[in-house]
């Protein structure tokens, strides 16, 4: 039998081994079933977790405060009612103090189950992605290959973040919410407070029984694999394969992208969104194709759908994108960009239309302005230690003096005045936006402030330990991810010379970076809101890092110039 005759044997040989491997990892780590109940202590009362259903004492103690903090029944509670929440109260402390966290027996298992998957999935990606050069008679691997590996290496980093980190941190109160799923768009608990892309996917991760917090973190992790490879088509679209490659392995281990994947928020997903809406961008320029402006507004719709300041990018993206299309006549542009928008507006409108239904209100995208506003513009944001951030307590002020207690009574179902969010929010806006206007003199060193914060460049320290304690993110990754992002910047601003060099556009990048900076000045600074925009700073990086290897290489074939022969001066002279 000759050689061309084996090698399908081979390679089915070799693929297969690896989905062996893969279903072996995944048996040895989903041996125990999925728990429903895993949220409840009562009813989940173990001395131990499992991999599967992890509900740790810290989260017992959170419940509890969050349960004990409540205020008494009001209305027609009657004396049985309050004495069963106070008995429920008394199961959530003695399930805390008999629950045990369960990180060392649940290390040797996790640890062999996820060596087991990551090694049978490169395995397959190799057997099914190395061709052999006919010329040089080289294994090669081509770049859907590469990228498969390199999302197998960025998923493999996120869950063992996951698990060894993530799962043992508090929810902050935006992944508190998100961690809730279907509960706060349709269930007990309606709510518009924020956009519902994210909050429907973890809801369908809890509608197939998956109820645990650690994997809700775990399937958000999966999620930022997409912005990983994202990125690297973005990369491959504006400057080749290696770009593309360069810029898909940075950001798989890229801090902050793992970071924000363990969060249980929706910055990952947005950031793919406008990754890919910049990859449609730069196709887009060639001409004014109703299909790809459909496609432009679909992704623009659905980034809107994941954070609120995505509608931004119609003004920052698409209609410079629009009138930048030489060849094409004025009234096509109009057309295109005019069509994106019909698009935008058609996938909110089933949004804002249930907002309507349920919340009772005209709500556009979500309440979440509010918060953000009120939360923002007070005396303790626009001076002192939280000068251009956000703090709870100027929030709290614009809300009504009974606000915690309605909030009771619409969660446990109580007599008496039911919250309503929207007015709630609405009145802390009017208050945050009364106060701004009566401090107009101090908007210039606020919103410098703000600017500065996200693009961490003021506190950064102070305010990355901030960020850690109150948005479910690791401290010790914030700082490594903020080294990271520092080395990565010069890269990135030799990248974009390189390309205006070779007069090739960088301003779509450009257009997100000022999106990022325009919501941070209008609202508040957060590092985490820097995501959207580092996409673009990943590719400008990987542009920057191949073109001086290039050049490196260049000089290196070239070697030192050849010394010139030079006659001695007693030749000449006759000396």
């Amino acid at each position: 039998m000759d050689a061309s005759s084996q090698r399908p044997r081979l390679r089915y040989a070799g693929v297969g081994a690896g989905i062996l491997l893969c279903l072996l990892g995944a048996l040895l780590f989903f041996v125990v079933p999925f728990d429903a109940n895993v949220h409840d202590p009562t009813v989940h009362d173990k001395a131990c977790g499992t991999p599967v259903g992890m509900w740790t004492r810290a989260d017992a103690r959170v419940t509890l405060r969050k349960v004990a903090s409540l205020p008494p029944p009001r209305g027609a509670a009657s004396p049985a009612e309050q004495r069963a929440q106070l008995a429920r109260v008394d199961r959530v402390v003695e399930a805390a103090k008999r629950y045990v966290p369960c990180r060392e027996a649940m290390r040797p298992r996790t640890i062999a189950a996820g060596v087991l998957v990551f090694l049978g999935a490169v395995t397959v990606v190799l057997f099914l992605g190395l061709r052999r050069d006919p010329v040089t008679s080289q294994w090669k691997l081509g770049f859907a290959a590469s990228l498969a590996l390199i999302a197998v290496f960025a998923a493999g980093m996120r869950v063992s973040f996951s698990f060894y980190s993530a799962q043992y941190r508090i929810l902050g109160f935006d992944a508190d919410y998100y961690n809730r799923g279907w509960h706060t768009i349709g269930g007990s608990f309606p709510s518009a407070l924020f956009p519902p892309a994210f909050t429907t996917y973890i809801a369908a991760v809890s509608a197939v029984g998956i109820h645990a917090r650690l994997w809700h973190i775990v399937f958000s992790g999966l999620l930022g694999v997409s912005l990983v490879v994202m990125t690297a088509l973005l990369g491959r679209r504006i400057g080749g394969e290696r770009v593309g490659l360069t810029a898909g392995l940075i950001a798989s281990a890229y801090p902050v992208f793992i970071n924000a994947d363990g969060a249980i928020m929706a910055d990952s997903l947005y950031a793919a969104f406008v990754a890919a809406t910049l990859f449609v961008a730069f196709k887009a320029r060639e001409r004014a194709s109703t299909r790809t402006w459909i496609v432009l507004g679909v992704l623009v719709g659905l980034a809107t759908l994941t954070r609120g300041e995505g509608l931004l990018l119609i003004p920052f993206l698409l209609v410079p994108l629009a009138l930048s299309i030489k060849a094409e006549i004025l009234k096509r542009r109009l057309m295109a960009l005019g069509t994106a928008c019909l698009v935008v507006v058609v996938l909110l409108l089933p949004w804002t239309i249930r907002n309507l239904v349920v919340m009772h209100h005209f709500i556009w995208v979500s309440n979440n302005s509010a918060t953000v506003i009120a939360g923002a513009n007070c005396d303790e944001t626009y001076s002192g230690l939280s000068k251009g951030f956000w703090r709870v307590e100027c929030l709290q002020r614009g809300y009504t003096p009974d606000w915690s207690a309605q909030v009771a009574n619409r969660v446990f179902n109580r007599a008496g005045p039911k919250y309503d969010e929207t007015y709630q929010n609405n009145r802390s806006r009017a208050a945050a936006v009364r106060y701004a206007r009566s401090h107009t003199s101090r908007f210039p060193a606020v919103v410098t402030a703000r600017v500065l914060r996200t693009w961490g460049f003021y506190a950064p320290f102070r305010q990355m330990k901030i960020e850690a304690a109150t948005e479910t993110r690791t401290e010790e990754w914030q700082y490594v991810g903020w080294y990271v992002y520092l080395a990565m910047l010069p890269f990135a601003v030799y990248g974009a010379i390189a390309r205006r060099r070779e007069r090739k556009p960088i301003w779509p990048f450009l257009s997100v970076i000022a999106m990022v900076t325009f919501t941070s000045a209008v609202t508040y600074g957060n590092q985490r809101f820097r995501i959207a925009a580092e996409p673009a700073i990943i590719v400008l990086a990987a542009v920057g890092v191949t073109t001086f290897a290039a050049q490196l290489r260049r000089r290196r074939r070239s070697g030192p110039a050849d010394p010139v022969d030079v006659e001695p001066v007693h030749a000449v002279t006759g000396s």
